[in-house]
């Protein structure tokens, strides 16, 4: 799951530095998990996610057209490209071990 949340997100994680800190890319892909699980849900992510995005929005530098967009992209890219994967995304973890960023995704049937 972490490879296929960081590929629904890689648009936003090109938003960030470099060599972003933990904290940043941690909300970057909740962010794309909450997305993603909406869609699966059938729920509405702008009426779900966004209300509740505003430390991620300001990290990014999105303004509220820019987030909808954001939102409708991770949308079509869920849709489109990883249409076959119903796991939902229960945690996101993010962390440095030895110098080197990890990411852990935690899924569920």
């Amino acid at each position: 799951m972490s490879d296929t949340i960081v590929e629904l997100a890689r648009p936003l994680i090109d938003r960030l530095p470099a060599d972003p800190p933990v904290e940043e890319l941690k909300l970057v892909l909740t962010f794309a998990s909450f997305v993603w699980n909406c869609v699966l849900q059938g729920a509405d992510p702008h009426e779900l996610v966004l209300p509740n995005s505003q430390a991620v929005l300001d990290i990014l530098g999105l303004s509220g057209a820019e987030a909808k967009e954001a939102v409708d992209d991770l949308v079509r890219r869920k849709n489109e490209t990883f249409a076959d994967d119903e796991r939902l995304v229960m945690s996101v973890h993010v962390y440095r071990e030895g110098g080197e960023l990890r990411i852990i995704a935690a899924s569920a049937w």
